[in-house]
Formats: structure tokens, sequence, C-alpha cells
């Protein structure tokens, strides 16, 4: 046995792995994930899948749930955009979390802080010094 191939321990084909992983691609590149009200179903519908096919790829390919997925997605899309377009430091923190799809500001900060691990306030605070 070959030990440089990983042991697959799914359900789904290597071809179909290949092809929803190639349309997650597209999804995260054309930052569909931007949407509000994005649900695992909507999603694994946009991307000709169930639910359970897209659960399966996100935990075993990007290695958590669906939903961290999506706060990871839309978390480091933002950090991004106050990094590189000093325009989104005057946003408000509502227009930041509306801007990468997150309905609600306590939720979108809760989000940034714990994968930031500083609150949206004082990281705009400090790349305004910057």
């Amino acid at each position: 046995m070959n030990d440089d191939v990983p042991l697959r321990k799914t359900s789904l084909s290597l071809e179909l792995t290949n092809d929803l992983l190639e349309k997650l691609k597209i999804f995260e590149e054309t930052l569909y994930f931007t949407k509000k009200g994005l649900t695992q179903k909507s999603v694994a519908t946009k991307l000709g899948t169930n639910s359970h096919y897209l659960s399966i790829l996100i935990n075993e390919n990007k290695g958590v749930n669906f939903t961290r997925y999506m706060a990871e997605l839309r978390i480091n899309h933002i950090t991004n955009l106050l990094n590189t377009d000093r325009k989104y430091l005057l946003y408000t923190i509502e227009a930041l979390a509306e801007e990468c799809g997150i309905a609600a500001r306590q939720n979108f900060s809760a989000l940034f802080y714990e994968i930031n691990g500083i609150r949206p306030k004082d990281y705009i605070k400090k790349e305004k010094k910057n």
C-alpha cells in the first residue's frame, strides 16, 4: 500500500470530490458566500449536490463544519478588505457585517474576535494608526 495516499474515509467518489471541490473554489472566488441568509442546503443546491455530501466534503477537505467554514470565509474576506482598502476602515460594524454576509452585528463581532483574536472596533483603530 502506498503511504503517500491518505486513506479515504468517505462515501464520496474521487470524481465527485474533485467536481465539488472545483465548484467550491468558484463559490469562494466569486464571493458568493457574502450573500446573506445562505444555508447548507442552499449552498448545496447552488453547487448541484445535497447537504450531506457538502457536509462530508467540507469536513474532510477544509477540516471544519459548514457553519465554521462560512464564518471563516466571511471574516477572512472582511479582514482582507480592511487590510487592502482603507475605505472599509470608515465603515460601521453593521456595514462591515453586511458586506461579508453576516446578518447580525453581534454575531459579526463575536466571530471576528473568535477568528482574529481582536474586536473589530479595536482592529479598525489599530489599522487607522498604520
